[in-house]
């Protein structure tokens, strides 16, 4: 975690002190290689220390539930990094009166003018969603071996990808969204 922050922040004080020389426009989101890094490391958690915690006698419900109050953990100190780097980046930003810089969490892109709050609970939902999903492929892979999350992999890909598939998919998350999930997964199912 001190490496993927120290690489990101490296980053943004070169694009700062680059951008501020140059008169091309910057867009600054730190949150998408915070999201990959966080999948990442909840893949080869679970790769890694699935199979010797089974091994010492840890159930799989204990093992799981112990892997999702670590998995929040980790989206909330993740998040909270964020949003301390991000606001200071903001501030370096108008100290220095960069107009070409422009910060945005990913918050900024869902919700209309966001509170820093938001921008926290937008962030640790994200990553404990990734980090979950990574933990879901990894047990997969753990399961069914490199060939069965290589399957699993190419199906989630195909399921968001595919048109015929796509439409139905991005329908139900809206209806699972506005609250209409039951009545949308009847008829969706006849």
């Amino acid at each position: 975690m001190i490496r993927l922050w120290v690489i990101l922040l490296a980053f943004i004080v070169v694009d700062i002190l680059l951008f501020s020389q140059v008169n091309e426009h910057l867009l600054l989101v730190t949150s998408v290689p915070q999201y990959i890094f966080s999948g990442i490391v909840s893949f080869i958690i679970i790769r890694k220390n699935f199979s010797f915690c089974l091994k010492l006698g840890a159930t799989r419900r204990a093992y799981l539930s112990t892997m999702t109050c670590v998995f929040a953990l980790f989206a909330i100190v993740m998040s909270l990094i964020n949003i301390v780097i991000m606001s200071i980046s903001i501030k370096v930003i108008s100290s220095l009166n960069l107009m070409n810089v422009q910060v945005y969490y990913v918050s900024d892109f869902i919700f209309h003018d966001p509170t820093l709050a938001i921008h926290f609970l937008t962030d640790a939902v994200f990553i404990f969603f990734i980090t979950a999903s990574a933990c879901l492929l990894g047990s997969i892979v753990y399961k069914f071996g490199q060939v069965g999350g290589m399957i699993t992999g190419a199906v989630l890909i195909l399921l968001f990808t595919i048109p015929v598939t796509k439409e139905p998919v991005i329908d139900f998350i809206k209806a699972f969204r506005a609250g209409r999930y039951c009545l949308h997964l009847e008829q969706w199912l006849s």
